[in-house]
């Protein structure tokens, strides 16, 4: 087999964009960390894991690194991503070769993701970007998210691991672990002055790509009197793109029914924050809470995340809001959200789908 077309085919599907298309950054967060190959094939000729030492290949933005060690020696090669464009079907992608004996040439292709692995297929040289992902119309390459998270577990991110950067992606925020009321607890401030409005901090869980599922979260509240703002945060790319699920404990118990009707929301930054969707659908993207928690005190919350989002409160048995989701990311982030004052939060927990009974999964 061609040791360059081998390379190409491994490199394309990996990297980032330098396109404007929200889609397109959507897929880019997809493809970000790192890779193992399952297998690739052209030619006729299919090749697996076993075959090397080592193949595998690391993206962390328009430009990513693919590594391939065997009995031939071990060899290192930068590719750039020229073209991301996940409107076309099957999705297209075109690379370049930025070193090597193929350095400045261009090749098409085609992309999918299928759960943890993506596949890709990419033409030679000058050929014509292929109509599906078949060894005849150019070489078909599988690969598989290093350390995945195991299908349909049940996981705990660990939050004495918070300011490790291995484990969590800290954003705009400051945080500390303490122990509380019996529980690890994270606490979590912006780093901007207090009671400034959408100064959003977030603690990403890292290695972990949330698509449908459940979260469940303990959070505490701080009184009628202090205006905080605490929830979870999925589909995330960066601390300016996110879906989120929000409390204000503040008005948990507010003597307006219009004040209490505010007391979850859902927001879909950058596009849907909480004033458009107040001005434009009022009363829709927002509830009241039921139970009715104590707003100094801790309570739990499980929002269900497919479709829709749907948020329960400690032992409720139906949802205090039910809302059609506002974004089209598949995939992203999940994680800690606090804005204007900081927050506390334990006992994270983070549920695919095939373990989410309650609602309407």
């Amino acid at each position: 087999m061609d040791r360059n077309i081998l390379m190409i085919g491994v490199v394309a599907l990996l990297a980032g964009n330098s396109f404007q298309s929200d889609i397109a950054k959507d897929d880019l967060q997809k493809m970000i960390g790192n890779w193992t190959l399952v297998s690739t094939e052209t030619n006729g000729k299919k090749r697996t894991a076993a075959d090397f030492k080592v193949f595998s290949r690391k993206v962390t933005g328009e430009t990513y690194s693919v590594t391939i060690e065997s009995e031939e020696g071990v060899q290192t090669i930068d590719i750039k991503i020229t073209k991301l464009d996940p409107t076309k079907s099957p999705k297209a992608i075109n690379v370049k070769m930025t070193e090597g004996p193929a350095k400045g040439k261009a090749f098409q292709g085609i992309y999918k993701f299928e759960d943890d692995t993506q596949v890709l297929c990419l033409a030679a040289p000058d050929n014509d970007r292929p109509t599906k992902f078949d060894p005849k119309e150019g070489t078909v390459t599988v690969w598989k998210r290093a350390n995945a998270p195991a299908k349909n577990k049940v996981i705990a991110p660990d939050l004495s691991q918070i300011h490790d950067s291995k484990f969590w992606r800290i954003i705009n925020a400051d945080c500390e672990t303490v122990k509380e009321d019996g529980k690890l607890v994270v606490r979590l401030q912006p780093k901007g002055k207090a009671n400034t409005p959408s100064d959003i901090g977030l603690a990403l869980v890292e290695g972990l790509e949330f698509t449908e599922g459940a979260i469940e979260i303990d959070l505490k509240g701080q009184g009628t009197e202090k205006r905080i703002f605490l929830g979870v945060a999925f589909a995330a790319v960066d601390g300016k793109t996110f879906e989120a699920v929000y409390f204000r404990p503040f008005n948990f118990m507010a003597d307006d029914k219009p004040f209490r009707e505010r007391a979850v929301q859902y927001v879909a930054w950058p596009d849907h924050n909480w004033e458009k969707l107040r001005q434009g659908k009022p009363g829709v993207y927002e509830a009241a809470v039921k139970p009715i928690p104590d707003p100094s005190g801790w309570f739990h919350a499980r929002i269900e995340v497919n479709k829709k989002v749907s948020v329960w409160i400690d032992d409720a048995k139906e949802p205090c809001l039910v809302v059609d989701r506002l974004s089209n990311r598949e995939t992203g982030k999940v994680g800690l959200w606090v804005d204007s004052r900081g927050g506390a939060f334990a006992n994270l927990k983070v549920l695919p789908a095939k373990h989410v009974p309650r609602g309407q999964e």
